[in-house]
């Protein structure tokens, strides 16, 4: 009798271990589930409210009034590389821009002249904003939005007719910053052109 209640308290203090086992487990991969879904959670939260600046070039023109030539850096407010030089016969440049850094525009080779093109040492050169231009292409009279962030913004100001001269302040993907009429805001840059001889349609 005694070997059989022996036997059964061995058998149930068994059981209980295994239960208080299964149970810790159940916890433990409750609490790795939960971190993963939190974690998961909290990335796409930060995805969807984070607008992608993806790189994209946009085609800009030189709009410098000083006459004694336009400096192209190594970096921002850095080492001056080059000048692009207004004359007869390079009287405009159309410049392509690749990132915005703190007003600077990143230079992509080659600067086009009118009849020269300006080819950039070691491939790199920045520009700055306040020397570069752009004009709308609403030719057929649309308005356009300009938005106080790049896709679900705010409507800040409207442009209702082609306007020329806009300057940039910054790029982020398919949107780019700009100054119209003392407003700053986004503008897509598919109503840009970066031509100052012709339009862009």
């Amino acid at each position: 009798m005694k070997k059989i209640i022996i036997h059964t308290c061995a058998i149930l203090l068994l059981l209980a271990c295994n239960t208080n086992q299964t149970n810790t487990e159940k916890l433990i991969a409750s609490k790795i589930e939960t971190s993963y879904y939190n974690k998961h959670n909290n990335d796409n939260s930060k995805k969807h409210n984070t607008t992608k600046c993806f790189p994209k070039q946009i085609r800009v023109y030189l709009d410098d009034p000083d006459t004694s030539g336009t400096n192209i850096r190594n970096k921002p407010n850095g080492e001056i590389i080059t000048k692009l030089i207004v004359d007869n016969l390079n009287h405009d440049y159309i410049i392509t821009v690749t990132e915005a850094k703190n007003g600077w525009f990143k230079i992509k080779n080659p600067i086009m002249g009118m009849e020269n093109d300006v080819i950039i040492p070691n491939n790199e050169g920045w520009i700055h904003g306040s020397v570069i231009a752009v004009d709308t292409r609403n030719y057929s009279g649309q308005h356009l939005n300009i938005l106080d962030k790049p896709i679900d913004g705010k409507i800040v100001t409207i442009i209702k007719e082609e306007t020329i001269q806009l300057k940039l302040k910054e790029l982020c993907g398919d949107w780019v910053k700009i100054e119209y009429n003392n407003t700053i805001g986004w503008i897509e840059s598919k109503w840009l052109c970066g031509n100052p001889l012709t339009n862009c349609s």
